[in-house]
């Protein structure tokens, strides 16, 4: 009798044991999607002109004479607006990209993988278009 319930108590051990296992691998995947995404939004803030922004402290608009403008004219300066939309516009670009990348594991199921890819395409050309448009802006003087 007591070998069966050694048995039972190493058994319960056991399961106990695979269950942390098993709480741990969740817990690392979650932490390594925390630190991706928090790595990705720093680089968006940097590449946005973040640091120029915490450091300059433009403004947000440009009062003029007769009415107000959102950007800077010349690829000296920007304002905080400009470097919003650049955020944004960078943001929908990766979005894009992370998209295209799912797009590539629906293996099983190539019409929504179609359509995803189609929709990570059209985003990845919407900001890139978007971002052409705003420095066409900034050039014309």
């Amino acid at each position: 009798m007591s070998k069966l319930r050694d048995n039972i108590k190493e058994r319960n051990i056991v399961k106990r044991i695979s269950n942390m296992r098993i709480f741990g691998n969740t817990l690392n995947r979650s932490y390594n999607l925390v630190v991706a995404l928090v790595l990705i939004l720093i680089s968006i803030f940097i590449l946005g002109g973040g640091m120029y922004d915490v450091l300059m402290k433009p403004l947000i608009l440009l009062p003029t004479s007769t009415t107000t403008q959102f950007f800077y004219f010349g690829l000296r300066d920007q304002s905080l607006t400009e470097s919003l939309v650049f955020m944004f516009l960078l943001t929908i670009g990766i979005s894009g990209l992370y998209l295209s990348f799912r797009s590539s594991k629906l293996i099983y199921r190539p019409r929504e993988a179609s359509i995803m890819l189609f929709i990570g395409i059209a985003l990845i050309i919407t900001a890139f278009l978007c971002c052409e448009y705003i420095l066409t802006l900034k050039q014309v003087v």
